[in-house]
């Protein structure tokens, strides 16, 4: 069980607050079993999770708790209380993910898939699921950039 002071737990809460260090170590956090389900579907990178036993009370929820320990990535349940301590999320989330980010080029953004180059930003968005949404929606629009600025999930 993930307690508020391993060493974990210590990480999250300096990468929640620290967008430097985010940046400086390529990481980011992904709340909630939507962006969690996208990242295993992109092939990200994922570096550790921590769950909660809400996590298993729906079967999307199940479903992803299963595709962790079915790609390796180290899980780590948590108390819903360290959990809630961890994320940024307005509603509580039972999922939590420290994923490498893929480096970007601008050459690659600016240029396109091909075809006129498409940057979707978020500005403010706070729900996990409706940013997810959004980044589906500019995958399928075949977007060559994707930005949330700070205060966005």
């Amino acid at each position: 069980m993930l307690s508020r002071t391993h060493t974990l737990a210590r990480r999250l809460r300096a990468l929640r607050g620290d967008a430097a260090l985010r940046d400086a170590e390529g990481v980011f956090v992904a709340e909630g079993v939507h962006l969690a389900l996208e990242a295993l579907a992109a092939g990200a990178a994922i570096e550790a999770a921590v769950v909660s036993r809400r996590l298993v009370e729906s079967a999307e929820g199940r479903d992803l708790a299963l595709r962790l320990l079915a790609a390796g990535i180290e899980v780590h349940e948590s108390s819903e209380a360290t959990l809630d301590g961890l994320q940024d999320a307005r509603s509580p989330q039972p999922v939590l993910l420290v994923v490498r980010r893929a480096p970007a080029s601008l050459g690659a953004v600016v240029t396109g898939r091909g075809g006129p180059p498409i940057l979707v930003v978020a500005c403010g968005v706070q729900e996990p699921g409706n940013l997810g949404a959004l980044m589906r929606t500019a995958d399928a629009a075949a977007a060559t950039g994707f930005l949330a600025t700070p205060g966005s999930a």
